[in-house]
């Protein structure tokens, strides 16, 4: 289960066209900032005559964004509404195993309507210790990603297969509770074997983990 996770490294330098889109993002997001920091005149002058505290306390913060979104893989869910049942779904999964207790009975699958769902991942290394689940989430809400629905988890196995064998993939949706326990669905594999699991929501989460979230 704890399978390391190779980096995606750029094979080809960016363009001057990438560059200046790029540097059109970060003058837009400047502009709003300054919008929303509602200054006057005073503060503002203030702003500018401070301007190396201001580019030494931007930029380490731009370059840790930068290269998070970098990394940033975007998975679609193109059949999300497609109404199939719970059971339909772990079928089409074609798992190895599949938890029983993962059925229409406790995850009836609703219908997201609208365009196709895309997730993203916080990943686990991104944490210099064990994280819980509350700290993922408090994470997730900083970065701007809603909580995944439980669906996610189920069409996301359909839809990707190959993914939870590099490392595992938890879903930390509203938690299920199952025998007193709240629970959430986990995808995670080797070579040749898949499985779609339920875990516990409480207690630490292996850095190995990526866990899944929505991008608006």
């Amino acid at each position: 289960m704890k399978t390391s996770i190779t980096p995606i490294t750029p094979i080809t330098p960016i363009t001057p066209n990438e560059k200046e889109q790029c540097l059109r993002f970060v003058k837009d997001a400047a502009r709003q900032a300054i919008d929303q920091a509602d200054l006057d005149r005073s503060g503002i002058q203030n702003v500018i005559h401070n301007a190396r505290e201001l580019q030494s306390a931007v930029i380490p913060v731009m370059v840790e964004a930068l290269k998070r979104l970098a990394k940033m893989i975007v998975f679609r869910l193109r059949k999300i509404s497609d109404a199939r049942t719970t059971e339909e779904l772990v079928l089409d999964g074609k798992y190895n195993y599949a938890d029983a207790y993962i059925n229409s009975a406790n995850f009836p699958a609703r219908v997201r309507r609208g365009r196709a769902a895309e997730i993203v991942f916080i990943e686990g290394g991104d944490f210099d210790h064990d994280p819980t689940a509350e700290e993922v989430l408090v994470e997730a809400a900083k970065r701007g990603l809603p909580r995944p629905r439980y669906e996610d988890g189920l069409y996301f196995g359909v839809e990707h297969p190959g993914v939870q064998r590099e490392a595992p993939v938890v879903f930390l949706h509203e938690p299920i509770v199952l025998d007193g326990l709240p629970r959430v669905l986990c995808l995670w594999g080797r070579v040749g074997y898949r499985g779609l699991y339920l875990d516990y929501f409480t207690g630490g989460w292996s850095r190995y983990c990526r866990f899944a979230f929505v991008r608006k």
